[in-house]
């Protein structure tokens, strides 16, 4: 595990590199996108909300893109799988939307002809508003939600790619945050309430580059009312890295080492009916992922699984105690290239 960063730092220097890599727990850095030698056409910036509980998920994601702007919005009955997702390219690519340099600060305002995403964030909580005037069959869609009680700690990685220091990606996983609104779709509310709702965010900037061997597996929910989550990352060819692999337990983050993923096929579509277990050699984790549905991204730009589903099995934390993992709801996210 990296030091904490107690005094915030500038995160890439005057030549394009960065100054950190490694695992943190908090984003202490000072991110200036300016500062990057990355080409526009290679350069990725993202934020990915997931909203959701046992019985339904909304996702919404804002992105820049090799020069392109792309977001998306998506509604998922868990209980009765169902999914509807649209995928939106900004018309007026010459006006990009300006992505927060931090993930603890900063607002994001799409404004098409037909929908509007804003995110407020004010630091101590954030607001997502979305409108679609065609979300599927030409009825719109409505989401308004607050997301409180954001952790201290959270997964804050800085990778370089191909050992290329001036190519790199930094991700900033923020767990267990609480979740309350609601989103309103052909005559029918979705609920969501603190006390059985969480929120995700995934937040990337750097090179647009994908491993499609690796899969990140991740849960927020409450176990003995206690919020309770993880982050895990398994490549299926070269397992050796476990830089984002922690658990989130009331409040604060336990690090995991490299945790490996068996998987019976090759393919997500062909193991959509099978269980995939996640082990380690500690015998700390022990889980098994029961795959419920595929969220899937149709553009190319995104290209990447959603899949959601139930964790069942156990963790033991590094004090001993050992958490009973029964149904619980989380997702895996997969490039498809």
């Amino acid at each position: 595990m990296q030091d904490d960063v107690l005094q915030r730092e500038k995160l890439i220097n005057n030549n394009g590199e960065l100054t950190k890599i490694g695992f943190f727990k908090d984003f202490n850095f000072d991110y200036n996108k300016d500062s990057c030698k990355i080409s526009k056409s290679k350069l990725k910036e993202e934020d990915l909300y997931v909203v959701y509980n046992h019985f339904y998920a909304f996702i919404i994601s804002v992105s820049n893109i090799s020069k392109t702007g792309i977001d998306s919005v998506a509604l998922i009955d868990l209980a009765n799988p169902w999914i509807r997702k649209i995928e939106l390219k900004r018309t007026n690519s010459k006006n990009e939307v300006q992505m927060p340099l931090s993930p603890n600060e900063g607002d994001i305002n799409v404004k098409e002809k037909n929908y509007t995403i804003i995110i407020k964030n004010t630091g101590n909580s954030r607001r997502i508003l979305c409108h679609l005037d065609d979300f599927h069959n030409d009825k719109p869609i409505d989401a308004d939600i607050s997301v409180i009680e954001e952790p201290s700690e959270f997964v804050v990685t800085t990778e370089t790619v191909k050992n290329n220091e001036k190519l790199f990606v930094i991700k900033n996983n923020i767990n267990c945050m609480k979740a309350h609104g609601i989103v309103r779709f052909q005559n029918k509310e979705y609920i969501l309430k603190p006390d059985n709702s969480c929120a995700t965010l995934h937040w990337s900037r750097g090179v647009n580059y994908s491993n499609n061997n690796y899969y990140n597996f991740t849960a927020s929910g409450y176990i003995d009312g206690k919020l309770f989550g993880f982050n895990i990352g398994c490549d299926i060819k070269n397992n050796d890295k476990d830089i984002e692999n922690a658990i989130f337990y009331d409040g604060y983050i336990h690090k995991l080492s490299k945790v490996e993923l068996i998987l019976k096929k090759k393919h997500i579509k062909s193991n959509m009916n099978n269980s995939w277990i996640l082990n380690n050699e500690e015998k700390t984790v022990n889980l098994v992922f029961k795959p419920n549905i595929d969220c899937f991204d149709e553009d190319r730009l995104l290209n990447k699984h959603m899949v959601f589903g139930t964790f069942n099995g156990e963790i033991i934390m590094n004090d001993g105690t050992i958490l009973n993992i029964q149904e619980f709801t989380g997702f895996v996210l997969k490039h498809n290239k």
